[in-house]
């Protein structure tokens, strides 16, 4: 991050002002065994509460205005304390939550441990299904 920060104020340009970042951290990349291992980077293990302290230290110091899949599919945990993290604008509160089936879906939803839903349609699963988890939610969506 900090060379990404390097390399956009040498290109002219202020952080945060003229450019932003967003990031998809593909967590659950990382998720095993209930928490997060940072195998290929620097060997360190992090707990669902570490992770989510991460990112919301990463939105104080950079300028974030998306973070998708800021913790793992899986971890309901980290994904609660994430929600609950920062006011409207924060994008840590602003992620996206993206699962395959349209039971964990509501299981994420029905545990407030998501606030929006990305239906890909291309990824695992069928147009049916896709279908089906898009019109599982309990409540429509508001535009903020």
């Amino acid at each position: 991050m900090e060379l990404l920060m390097e390399a956009i104020e040498k290109a002219g340009y202020v952080p945060g002002e003229q450019v932003w970042i967003a990031i998809d951290a593909a967590s659950s990349e990382l998720w095993k065994e209930n928490q997060y291992i940072f195998a290929d980077s620097d060997g360190s293990i992090r707990t669902p509460a570490e992770m989510a302290a991460m990112w919301a230290d990463w939105v104080k110091k950079y300028p974030l205005i998306s973070l998708e899949d800021g913790c793992g599919e899986l971890d309901q945990t980290g994904w609660k304390i994430l929600t609950g993290q920062g006011g409207r604008q924060d994008p840590a509160r602003g992620r996206r939550f993206v699962r395959h089936q349209s039971e964990d879906l509501r299981a994420g939803h029905q545990g407030r441990s998501g606030e929006l839903i990305l239906i890909k349609l291309n990824q695992i699963g069928t147009v049916m299904r896709r279908l089906s988890a898009s019109t599982s939610r309990a409540r429509p969506a508001t535009p903020t």
